[in-house]
């Protein structure tokens, strides 16, 4: 896991500084033509195709593979097909401002029969100026995840009630646990 001091998308916008973001582009295909990369979204977008000199992928190494495998030499591909991933279900979770937030800032969970691997208070990492909300961040199992693969919204809404009710009673259950991180 990575976790930056002000919330994951500090890092994205420590990165794009200086460059033109588009925001909702979901890259479906990648093509190196000439001098540079396009990318072509899905579903159609305004920007598409959009022409780019270098190519960043932070997506899951399969996700990543699928788009631009056959642009990596066979050891590079070789290095990436190497790393496992899980799929993960992730729910964040907005508390009024103002909320206290918990004796705890994360909690692993390690016995594979929850549905729930881990969860973490997040805004314990922001700073205070951005806002003074519980921000909370679940992520579900791998047995679990893999269940909601290809979910609707809808039913995905409901693998995160699920997930937020198992948090409810984990972090009720540990609440005067001591728990070292």
């Amino acid at each position: 896991r990575y976790a930056c001091r002000e919330g994951m998308s500090r890092l994205g916008k420590h990165l794009a500084v200086g460059i033109e973001v588009i925001r909702e582009f979901q890259v479906d295909s990648v093509s190196r033509e000439d001098d540079h990369w396009a990318l072509a979204a899905m579903p159609e977008h305004p920007a598409a195709p959009v022409a780019a000199r270098a190519l960043f992928l932070s997506a899951p190494p399969p996700q990543a593979l699928k788009l631009a495998g056959e642009y990596l030499s066979a050891e590079q591909r070789a290095l990436v097909e190497r790393i496992s991933c899980e799929p993960c279900v992730a729910v964040i979770a907005r508390y009024p401002e103002g909320t206290e937030p918990p004796p705890w800032r994360g909690i692993q969970v390690r016995d594979p029969e929850f549905r729930l691997s881990w969860m973490a208070w997040d805004s314990s990492r922001r700073a205070k100026t951005i806002s003074t909300a519980g921000i909370a961040v679940l992520h579900g199992s791998a047995g679990f995840s893999r269940r909601w693969l290809d979910a609707s919204k809808e039913e995905l809404t409901m693998a995160g009630r699920e997930l937020l009710d198992e948090a409810a009673m984990i972090a009720g259950a540990w609440m005067s646990a001591p728990v070292e991180f």
